[in-house]
């Protein structure tokens, strides 16, 4: 019956590859795999008609090999040593600058500040979130990073008081990198190119104020008191026995 000549079959394809393994050349002394057991999976793997190698080591059926990547060392891909910024000095950084308040004796304040913006950032604007950047200028790393503002674009000179926002350096490298990119370096260059500046965004500063000296002060007002309406933690009831006990007493 066909069934008997299929496991027939079979059986000879697996004596013939356990015979070809066991005659094999060993590997070389370096290669880890020469003390890799071919095992019975590597026999079956044959009887199934796929290619075995002589002392290689067996894989899970239908997975594959593990692969060392290069991302996952420190050496590689992903890992900055202190003092890199991942950044040559020609490449693209949009600088803009934005409209902020500062806290002096109850009051706020305007406050002009030079940051930089990433790659998302500036595609937001482009696509009409609002924003508090009043302009954008599109600048090479090196400009960005001089350290200087007279040496800025014209246009982030313009107002009153301005300077560079905190952290800028850090700030600056980290929104530089994501300008590397390949959606950033095929779509969102022409936004603002080098050399170029763009205001027609959609400008509202005073909807969620920037305030850069805010401080968080938590006190028992911030407190949500929940109303009795909706009690879930037996409040009314223990009110409720205390009123009683207290009226008991006045009747006493």
């Amino acid at each position: 019956p066909p069934q008997a000549r299929a496991r027939a079959t079979r059986r000879r394809r697996s004596r013939a590859a356990a015979c070809d393994l066991s005659q094999a050349a060993p590997a070389s002394a370096h290669d880890p795999r020469a003390s890799a057991p071919a095992g019975r999976m590597a026999v079956s793997r044959a009887s199934r008609g796929l290619h075995t190698k002589a002392g290689a080591a067996p894989r899970r059926r239908g997975g594959r090999a593990a692969v060392c990547c290069p991302r996952a060392s420190k050496e590689g891909y992903g890992y900055l040593k202190d003092g890199e910024t991942g950044c040559k000095g020609t490449d693209y950084l949009a600088l803009g600058v934005s409209h902020c308040f500062e806290k002096k004796e109850s009051k706020l304040v305007d406050k002009f500040v030079v940051e930089p913006l990433t790659a998302g950032t500036l595609e937001s604007l482009q696509n009409g979130a609002r924003t508090a950047f009043k302009v954008v200028a599109g600048v090479t790393f090196d400009e960005a990073t001089c350290g200087e503002l007279s040496k800025l674009p014209a246009c982030l000179q313009a107002y009153d008081g301005v300077t560079f926002g905190e952290d800028f350096l850090h700030r600056a490298s980290a929104a530089a990198r994501t300008w590397q990119r390949p959606h950033s370096q095929e779509n969102l260059l022409g936004i603002v190119p080098v050399g170029e500046e763009r205001s027609d965004w959609n400008f509202d500063h005073t909807r969620h104020k920037r305030i850069l000296n805010y401080e968080n002060k938590v006190s028992d007002d911030d407190n949500i008191k929940q109303d009795m309406s909706i009690d879930v933690y037996g409040r009314q009831s223990e009110e409720e026995a205390e009123a009683e006990a207290i009226k008991k007493l006045y009747d006493a």
